[in-house]
């Protein structure tokens, strides 16, 4: 990071011009004439922008020494080590993209079955907007496939195979005067709709469901079938049978289809699982009782970069960050 930027970035006066220039008169008629005078700087002036406004979290005061610290510890990492910095990981995601994602037993027997089918998957922090044969729109997350049998629309059913996550709005399709259903089949269950916006995620032996509009059934191993009104969230999981249903905010669940972190008491153990799923990096947490942790403020935190996440986290949660390579080392200050 430019040193200007970091300088600029810890002044109040220029975070008030940036993020509210209207009420902030005297700063912004300040700052203004500053770049005007300055003009080899706006190449820096530019970049803190850019970074302040990314970073959209409401919080209790932080010293500046606290925020300089925390800047210190990531953007050292990142900006004086070939061997330490976030590069390798971005190098490591080109590469990624031409590895299909492993996909669960009935995936495999399915499309064995089927013959050819259409397969999308997505590398490491990527995400991709896909639409159907039937009009359905998709959003795949990074690090996630979705299988399609050839022919689906001559079948009675349409069906697709997800591993990992993704955000679906469904399109109404009617076949001899009958509403056709619209499946989901993940590793451990099956979401059933005929028309509505829903978010799945399935890793780690758990499926979450979070239904956004509209009405699904979700089909669960020797479980009863749950219905799911608008704002519901179920969860199954395969290693210990059991099922969780409550109500959620779903824009806290999919946000991430507009590269946003919702905060809200976010559990920091959350945001952790999903960096890690969607980066393709791995948390060593110095005190594990941060993982248990919860993050009051309320707000977002941009995602089109894991650095921008990383200096959030750190200011949020006023811990030192490390990195090397793919691993992330969180410590206390």
């Amino acid at each position: 990071m430019n040193h200007l930027a970091h300088q600029l970035i810890n002044n109040p006066s220029f975070e008030r011009w940036v993020r509210d220039p209207d009420n902030n008169q005297q700063d912004a008629e300040h700052w203004q004439q500053w770049l005007d005078s300055n003009p080899e700087h706006t190449e820096a002036v530019a970049e803190a922008r850019a970074l302040l406004l990314q970073i959209s979290f409401q919080q209790q005061p932080v010293s500046a020494e606290q925020i300089t610290d925390s800047w210190h510890n990531v953007s050292q990492r990142i900006a004086t080590s070939e061997t330490k910095t976030i590069r390798p990981l971005w190098l490591r995601w080109q590469y990624a993209a031409s590895v299909s994602l492993l996909v669960c037993a009935s995936v495999v027997v399915w499309y064995w079955l089927s013959g050819a089918s259409t397969v999308y998957d997505t590398a490491y922090g990527e995400t991709q907007a896909i639409e159907l044969e039937d009009g359905t729109q998709v959003v795949l997350n990074g690090n996630s496939q979705l299988t399609i049998a050839r022919n689906w629309l001559n079948k009675t059913q349409r069906e697709v195979f997800l591993e990992g996550e993704a955000y679906f709005s469904v399109n109404r399709r009617t076949q001899n005067e009958q509403l056709v259903p619209f499946k989901v089949h993940t590793s451990n269950l099956r979401v059933k709709v005929l028309g509505t916006q829903f978010n799945v995620n399935s890793r780690r032996g758990q499926t979450q469901v979070v239904l956004d509009e509209g009405k699904v059934t979700v089909d669960i191993p020797e479980k009863e079938e749950a219905t799911m009104q608008p704002g519901d969230y179920v969860m199954y999981s395969s290693e210990s049978k059991e099922v969780t249903h409550r109500q959620v905010n779903p824009d806290i669940y999919t946000s991430w289809r507009k590269q946003q972190l919702i905060l809200d008491d976010t559990p920091v153990s959350r945001i952790i699982r999903q960096l890690e799923d969607t980066y393709g990096v791995e948390f060593v947490l110095a005190n594990e009782a941060v993982r248990h942790r919860r993050i009051s403020s309320t707000g977002s935190i941009s995602t089109e970069d894991l650095e921008t996440v990383l200096i959030a986290l750190s200011t949020l949660l006023q811990v030192k960050i490390e990195q090397e390579n793919n691993v992330i080392y969180l410590y206390e200050n």
